[in-house]
């Protein structure tokens, strides 16, 4: 038998495993949701996410004095991010403070923190436990940088980098030394770093970092496993449009199942005319993607739209953000009105088993700054850049459709864009186009 022959021979092997372990995931999610005289309104949810989890920053940077910033390793922090939440107490919000970009870098230069550093604004409401006598009109207040000063545990700041103001606190209780172990513990692994004045201050390697692929076998859940969810009476029922896509509806609700895309979305009737705050939509959000996402990694909040109030949490892998060309396998978008959730989409494939490839192993990435200098070259401005993150590419294997190959690559964020494009591919297309070609 050759070696081509075994690797089909293992494969199909672990194919008819994972199928073996999604059966029994089925049946457990069956057997634990079954209907009650009102109806299945219960989910299989594979993983129990928590509020510091989904809302937990994207990046954690250690501050020494005088020495270039570096980058925890997020799969490693994970943990230790956690902990620290269920860790920290604050109370008395100060009144906001005029801090500039500039103030904020001389700042960290001149000290130790440790920062933590979120994608999108936080509410102060949000984490209504970690905040005593928050006032009313602070809950809807934000922030996007959290700085935890390592020589004077009580100095802890609250950045908005948008609005260039900055919250103090006037009584801090932090337990157990959960940040100083940031900078002390031996099992979070950290990468040279530097600071970008962009669009805002990004922070990314300083040198070429090579990054891994992962592969994993997915596996799609059945169908009725989630208009169970929604649906408490039987609905109805009709292919749309085509054999790949399938309705099912009631009165007041519809859901769109895509067979080829693998993706669920949702619609409800409900109005959106009584006003709720930012941390309700949130909270009401998160409660969903608890509902709904059985994405057995984690899944972080990405972004969120004020004028269609819809938020975007994004799947990771091994402490990495997934990304796909239309964002449908790596996404999952929720309208959260008063009365419920509004709009809903959420991937349906999900990983089961890894797998070792010789072929897919590891990737090479430049610098944060020589990518910067190749954005330039083609006309974009680092003022226009808002965002630099290393991601991985969710891409289909020719040979084997159950098989996904996360391929390590730079993604760019533009300010006034929601979208994260793959840098390489923007760059390529949009010189041809400042090229004239």
């Amino acid at each position: 038998m050759t070696w081509t022959h075994m690797k089909h021979a293992l494969l199909t092997f672990l194919i008819i495993l994972s199928l073996f372990l999604s059966y029994n995931l089925i049946l457990t999610g069956t057997q634990s949701n079954t209907s009650s005289s009102s109806g299945n309104t219960q989910a299989p949810v594979l993983i129990d996410r928590t509020l510091s989890e989904v809302f937990s920053p994207n990046q954690v940077v250690l501050h020494e004095a005088f020495s270039d910033p570096q980058i925890a390793s997020m799969a490693e922090a994970e943990a230790l991010i956690n902990t620290s939440y269920a860790n920290m107490t604050f109370r008395g919000v100060e009144s906001p403070e005029p801090f500039t970009k500039a103030n904020y870098q001389q700042l960290l230069q001149g000290d130790d923190w440790v920062e933590f550093v979120f994608n999108a604004q936080i509410p102060f409401g949000l984490f209504e436990n970690g905040f005593e006598d928050l006032p009313s009109d602070y809950e809807d207040r934000t922030f996007s940088r959290v700085l935890f000063n390592l020589n004077e545990p009580n100095w802890v700041l609250f950045y908005n980098m948008n609005e260039e103001i900055v919250y103090g606190i006037q009584d801090v209780t932090i337990t157990n030394d959960v940040i100083e172990a940031f900078r002390d513990s031996e099992e979070i692994a950290y990468t040279p770093a530097e600071a970008l004045d962009l669009g805002q201050i990004v922070y990314v390697p300083k040198e070429a970092v090579t990054v891994p692929y992962r592969n994993y076998l997915v596996e799609s859940l059945p169908n009725s496993l989630y208009t169970n969810m929604f649906f408490v009476d039987t609905p109805f029922s009709d292919p749309a449009n085509n054999s790949e896509e399938w309705r099912y509806y009631d009165y007041t609700q519809e859901v769109t199942i895509n067979d080829k895309l693998h993706v669920l979305t949702y619609f409800s009737e409900r109005t959106n005319l009584d006003e709720i705050t930012l941390s309700e939509r949130l909270s009401g959000s998160f409660e969903e993607l608890n509902r709904v996402e059985n994405w057995t990694e984690k899944s972080q909040y990405q972004a969120y739209d004020p004028e269609t109030h819809e938020a975007t949490f994004q799947r990771y892998l091994e402490g990495l953000p997934v990304f796909s060309p239309e964002q449908y396998e790596t996404t999952t978008l929720v309208t959260y009105v008063k009365a419920g959730v509004k709009k809903l989409q959420v991937p349906l494939r999900i990983i089961q088993t890894p797998i070792t490839s010789d072929e897919f192993t590891e990737k090479k990435l430049e610098s944060g700054q020589e990518l910067v200098s190749r954005l330039k070259a083609i006309g974009v401005e680092a003022s226009k850049i808002e965002d630099l993150e290393i991601g991985l590419t969710w891409k289909e294997n020719e040979e084997e459709p159950r098989l996904i190959n996360y391929e390590p690559a730079w993604y760019v964020k533009l300010v006034g864009d929601s979208q994260w494009y793959d840098a390489d591919r923007y760059i390529e297309l949009q010189g041809e186009e400042f090229n004239g070609l």
